[in-house]
């Protein structure tokens, strides 16, 4: 699934960030933070993995995927001009 975002992240204009965003729990996999910047305006792409420990809702039960280490979460951003240009200015 990574080799999958960083692939179409790659062929799409992206950079890819330097360092994990956020940074993984222990234990945790390392999940990718892509930006593009067009027309002045700066657009994240970030891929990142959650646990069931992640959602505090008492009305949601998280599937198994979330107890595996396999369930992620996928978030397309962008921002308003001057408030973030990098992954890691978001965290």
């Amino acid at each position: 699934m990574l080799r999958h975002y960083r692939t179409a992240a790659g062929r799409d204009g992206r950079k890819a960030s330097s360092k994990p965003v956020p940074p993984p729990a222990p234990g945790q996999a390392q999940g990718l933070c892509f930006t593009r910047t067009e027309g002045g305006k700066t657009a994240l792409l970030s891929v990142f993995f959650l646990t069931a420990e992640d959602f505090p809702y008492d009305d949601y039960t998280p599937g198994p995927a979330f107890d595996s280490g396999a369930g992620y979460r996928l978030d397309i951003t962008s921002d308003v001009p001057g408030t973030f240009t990098t992954c890691e200015d978001t965290f």
